[in-house]
């Protein structure tokens, strides 16, 4: 019989010392995502009903990291990580000193905070990635985690510890490298939807997992990996669909157009003001003539007297000062700057006709690449999907793409979209297989087998432990269209991957 565990990190040395099972009367989490079309997953959470004798939940676990844990008589595995994020009491005269109990994960932190990538060209979706997450002030990793110069068993660094501001990662490569990713963003956007940009355009899979590893898969993740559990029409329920075909794929990309040399990227129209003894940042754009965000693949750092002036008045009409200052650019991106000046004065001054220069990079109107199957139109009707995917900026990447999807749904399908299982018949699968593992799923009405992906996973744990029942969210693996040297004929019965 399978266990279970809830614990708090309270020393955040991530030993997660202090188990609160005693008082769980229910826990429900989630991971992942909710539709097999989602390719980023969103903040995972998990709510926990517990008892409350001593008044012991209050604001102080607030922020504690939280894992709940599984044990099957042999093995203990991590179900959940996260951070808890509120309490919520049971009050009332008929209360029943129960306290709800709510936690999420550090995707969270995703959806709010707004990044710019710094200029680099010719990347990956891991690489994109990783800088996206190095630019939020996540949560910083925990204590026994971190690395400390000369300590045993603390000086191990990327063995045992990792830098403070470094979160747990797991990029796969990605198999597409993007010209510029960025250089639309201007002021920023959010990191959840930078990190959506590339995973979308590599098709891949972006996730926490159980252990609160952010974790990146391209495509050819688990492509031809076999089924490590069987589902045999032994499941509480499936939620089955007879889809239609696509006949057509559109894909949208972005042509870029590199400008000249020493053009003008930004120009300020009025007089900038920095106070006595003090230093001010501006958060600048990239922009065309006609206002467009834009990027650019070089800039030059601003020199006077050509780029800019300081003056002891606003209108120019002081005295032109020309040291006691310092202007410089303080960060620099595809898609803007942070233009900085600091006054070591004892009176304001005044940066007049300041200009930034460099090599602009333009986003042309998007272009579509179309794909079509006449078959498929001849016998299921026109049927069309429009994908528009900004980081890529050639037609011939848009027709890879195009291809692989029309690819994937050009024919009429059944489809197994959830499950819903019982630990009564599955409860090694329940405990065992995770996000992007491969299952199979036999059914007899409708019938139909195939493999699939985990690509999301709920739990709901009631009963003191003794009843566990896990929903997983489907998308359907299509291993038998990719070609295998030794297994298929190429070009008849199936076709390249991309």
């Amino acid at each position: 019989m399978t266990t279970f565990d809830l614990r708090i990190d309270h020393a955040d040395d991530n030993s997660f010392s202090s188990s609160l099972i005693h008082d769980a009367l229910e826990l429900h989490w989630q991971l992942g995502t909710t539709s097999h079309d989602e390719r980023v997953a969103s903040p995972s959470w998990a709510k926990v009903r517990l008892i409350d004798r001593t008044q012991a939940y209050t604001p102080a676990l607030i922020g504690k990291r939280l894992r709940i844990y599984a044990h099957d008589g042999t093995i203990e595995r991590v179900m959940f990580t996260g951070q808890i994020t509120g309490l919520q009491p049971v009050v009332g005269s008929r209360a029943s000193r129960e306290t709800l109990l709510m936690a999420q994960d550090a995707l969270t932190e995703l959806e709010t905070w707004r990044v710019r990538l710094p200029m680099a060209f010719e990347q990956r979706a891991d690489e994109v990635v990783q800088t996206v997450l190095l630019g939020v002030p996540l949560r910083p990793v925990p204590r026994a985690e971190r690395w400390q110069l000369g300590r045993v068993g603390r000086g191990e660094l990327g063995t045992l510890t990792r830098l403070l501001l470094l979160p747990p990662m797991s990029l796969q490569t990605g198999k597409t490298a993007f010209s510029v990713v960025g250089d639309t963003w201007g002021e920023g956007i959010r990191a959840r939807d930078a990190i959506a940009e590339v995973v979308n355009a590599e098709a891949g899979r972006f996730f926490i997992s159980r252990e609160g590893v952010f974790t990146l898969y391209n495509r050819h993740h688990a492509i031809n990996a076999p089924p490590i559990a069987t589902l045999d029409n032994d499941y509480e329920a499936l939620l089955v669909a007879h889809e239609n075909a696509l006949s057509r794929v559109s894909v949208r990309y972005l042509p870029r157009l590199i400008g000249a040399p020493n053009s003008i990227l930004w120009h300020a129209d009025t007089s900038l003001a920095c106070a006595p003894q003090s230093v001010r940042h501006i958060r600048l754009t990239w922009r065309d003539d006609q206002d467009r965000p834009q990027g650019a693949v070089t800039v030059i750092p601003p020199q006077a007297p050509q780029d800019f002036t300081v003056n002891t008045h606003a209108q120019g009409t002081g005295i032109t000062l020309k040291d006691g200052f310092t202007v410089w650019l303080s960060e620099v991106s595809l898609s803007g700057c942070v233009f900085s000046i600091r006054n070591g004065l004892n009176q304001t001054v005044y940066v007049r006709d300041a200009y930034v220069r460099g090599t602009p990079l333009t986003a042309h109107d998007a272009q579509t690449v179309s794909i079509d199957n006449l078959n498929t139109r001849a016998m299921y009707g026109a049927r069309e999907r429009v994908e528009h995917h900004s980081p890529l900026n050639t037609p011939e990447k848009a027709d890879a793409m195009a291809r692989y999807t029309l690819g994937r749904h050009d024919t009429a399908q059944t489809t197994a979209k959830r499950v819903t299982l019982s630990a009564r018949q599955h409860a090694h699968a329940i405990l065992n297989v995770t996000l992007l593992d491969t299952v199979r799923v036999l059914s007899a009405y409708p019938a139909h087998q195939a493999d699939y992906w985990v690509v999301g996973e709920e739990h709901h744990v009631t009963h003191t432990g003794t009843r566990h029942h896990a929903t997983w969210t489907l998308e359907k693996a299509n291993t038998r269209r990719y070609w295998q040297l030794g297994n298929h004929a190429l070009g008849t019965e199936t076709r390249l991957l991309y």
